[in-house]
């Protein structure tokens, strides 16, 4: 039986954090469980108690690198579209992260993030974890564009839940244009969306 258990928990996090550092460095098939057992701390009798088998393990580490990933600039750009006042600081915040994300340096957690959506297709249980995690990562986007919208930041007649979805969308997307040789270059895409973003958000 799997035990049900908060995120917080500070055994299950040990677990976790100890398989995502094993994935990392030998992929999902170099996660050993003794391993993973023997770096938390922890039993293998625990691993089963919080996560069922291997697979339950494996799919918990890849939904939550998903997550982390995918929000990773969401707490930052909450923080610092609270401190705009006119819809010209919000632009250049907005500009701002955008530059951050779009960085070559991170073209290889945007192919991670796609492989950890090839292997969700034939596996409902991580299909439903990604996809509570990319729930999380839209809600808060939608909170972001709510905030901006009430405070006259952008247009108000937008749907934020739209918007948010249309940028996570977005930045999911350009990785197909970071594998192999491409003709069309991220920058190039980077330019191109923020110029229909702020097109679409702002009078």
């Amino acid at each position: 039986m799997v035990m049900l258990t908060s995120a917080n928990d500070p055994v299950r996090e040990r677990i976790v954090a100890a398989s995502l550092r094993a994935i990392g460095e030998s992929g999902t098939a170099g996660l050993r469980v003794v391993a993973v057992a023997h770096e938390a701390g922890v039993s293998q009798g625990m691993i089963r108690y919080y996560f069922g088998d291997r697979q339950g393990l494996v799919d918990e580490a890849l939904a939550r690198r998903f997550g982390e990933r995918f929000g990773q600039f969401m707490g930052v750009f909450a923080e610092r579209t609270k401190e705009c006042s006119t819809p010209a600081e919000f632009r250049s915040v907005i500009q701002g992260v955008l530059e951050a994300v779009f960085v070559p340096e991170r073209a290889s957690m945007r192919l991670e993030r796609n492989s950890d959506l090839g292997e969700a297709v034939a596996r409902p249980a991580l299909a439903a974890k990604i996809a509570a995690e990319r729930d999380k990562s839209l809600g808060e986007l939608r909170d972001i564009v709510s905030d901006a919208q009430a405070r006259g930041l952008m247009r108000a007649d937008l749907d934020p839940t739209a918007v948010a979805g249309l940028h996570l969308a977005m930045v999911h997307g350009c990785s197909m244009f970071e594998l192999g040789a491409s003709s069309v270059g991220v920058e190039v895409l980077r330019q191109v969306y923020m110029d229909a973003l702020f097109a679409l958000i702002f009078d």
